[in-house]
């Protein structure tokens, strides 16, 4: 299998090169590029490479971290092909894969921030912040798509949100939480 996976990296970095390129918005989510991105037949190679670098990672915070940034990818991609599917013409099926996608691994990246040991404090105060700027994809999302992919993503956001509220009540630090809060009103705007 690790042979395989090796054999398949330099297909891998050319389909992230030649991927697509759409103007960029969100699709640097903190720094990390779209990549490959569902419907290209490497996606699932990408999915299968970063499965296997959490599994062996022993790690509790390191693995926290690296779901993490999986996050920040799906998310990214989640921008990118809303703004693919804008610009050519509504196709509705990569958008439902990638908000699908998205909405596991913040799952996923969630639960490994819990058992995260001394760094989930600050893991979980920068998914606070992160989520803001998620849920604006996501209500980009919802005033996109038709009637099943916007009420998938209003159930994502509206989890997003009740997670958000939670980070919130335990974050004591004062500054962090005006940050926060002064973030949340401009999203608001």
């Amino acid at each position: 299998m690790v042979g395989a996976i090796v054999w398949l990296l330099p297909f891998f970095a050319l389909a992230q090169g030649t991927a697509g390129t759409a103007p960029a918005s969100v699709a640097q989510f903190h720094g990390v590029d779209a990549g490959v991105l569902p419907g290209n037949i490497l996606h699932s190679v990408e999915r299968l490479i970063e499965r296997a670098s959490v599994v062996l990672t022993r790690d509790p915070e390191r693995r926290a971290e690296r779901e993490v940034r999986i996050a920040d990818e799906r998310a990214a991609e989640l921008d990118r092909v809303l703004e693919r599917a804008a610009f050519e013409g509504g196709d509705e099926r990569p958008v439902a894969t990638a908000l699908r996608e998205f909405d596991e691994q913040e799952r996923r990246a969630s639960a490994h921030i819990e058992g995260a040991g001394e760094r989930a404090e600050a893991l979980d105060h920068a998914q606070a912040f992160r989520s803001v700027e998620q849920q604006v994809i996501l209500d980009s999302v919802i005033s996109f798509g038709g009637e099943t992919v916007s009420a998938a993503a209003s159930q994502v956001n509206a989890r997003l949100e009740d997670e958000q509220t939670q980070r919130f009540s335990r974050i004591e630090n004062p500054v962090v939480r005006v940050a926060l809060r002064e973030q949340v009103v401009e999203h608001q705007l």
